[in-house]
């Protein structure tokens, strides 16, 4: 089976979750099976800076848990504003984290992080986070440098970022010919279902993104979430369920590859 045949029931298979999601509001927290968590997703709707915090967050655990955080966070300090943020010292921000080790892993990086993003946002963005994305409406390319200076966001969660706000929130508008900017992120969900199907054979963020342009080039990022939908529900590291993966007549199934 060709590795482009493989590529178009990737496609295929993203295109049917974009039309099944369509008319859905994008479930963070998995509020649709724990409907307490809403008040948690509608703050990642409703707060730029939260969105960019659950960016930040989102690292070596679920991503349910991760977008949880932000809520949890305004919780114990009352207001996530970055103004606000940034009058919180150091030792009260620590303070704040490791109560919450349980629900936030690397809490100690994530308090450091959680106080550089807010200075950043007054410094460069007057206080407004939304200006990362829409401030002299920049192409997604931009968008995603401007993601990675901030302190915990590299290749993986900026490319992350900009599918979500084009993809899943219509925050950003991109014109067609700039599609082709926006990539697949360097996820280990990603890179195991790529190795796994034949799509690359090295394990490394360069050549994932360089197989993701070339073969889908009009718009890389395309190939992102139906990846990592089948790389966390059905191709899993030691258990990969082959019989209902949506792509397994196609698949190379090269299942001695394991990511993590």
């Amino acid at each position: 089976m060709s590795v482009e045949y493989v590529v178009k029931k990737f496609l295929e298979y993203g295109h049917e979750l974009n039309q099944k999601n369509a008319k859905k509001q994008i479930d963070f927290v998995n509020a649709e099976i724990n409907p307490e968590k809403s008040p948690a997703n509608n703050l990642l709707f409703e707060n730029p800076f939260a969105f960019l915090l659950g960016v930040i967050y989102d690292q070596g655990q679920q991503a349910e848990r991760a977008w949880y955080y932000p809520y949890q966070l305004k919780e114990r300090i009352g207001k996530l504003e970055p103004k606000y943020v940034a009058t919180i010292s150091l030792q009260d921000m620590d303070d704040v984290f490791e109560t919450t080790r349980p629900l936030l892993l690397y809490w100690r990086m994530a308090s450091v992080r959680t106080l550089r993003a807010a200075y950043r946002v007054c410094k460069c963005y007057d206080d407004d986070t939304s200006q990362i994305w829409l401030k002299g409406s920049p192409s997604p390319s931009i968008i995603k440098q401007c993601f990675e200076e901030f302190d915990g966001i590299a290749q993986k969660k900026s490319s992350m970022a900009v599918n979500i706000l084009y993809r899943d929130l219509g925050w950003i508008s991109v014109q067609h010919e700039s599609l082709e900017e926006i990539d697949v992120s360097n996820d280990r969900h990603v890179r195991r279902v790529f190795l796994r199907s034949g799509i690359m054979d090295t394990d490394d963020e360069a050549t994932l993104v360089r197989r993701a342009r070339d073969l889908s080039p009009a718009y890389p990022g395309a190939l992102d979430l139906p990846a990592w939908i089948i790389g966390r529900e059905f191709c899993s590291n030691r258990a990969p369920n082959c019989t209902d993966c949506p792509i397994s007549k196609t698949c190379a199934k090269r299942i001695q590859y394991e990511v993590t």
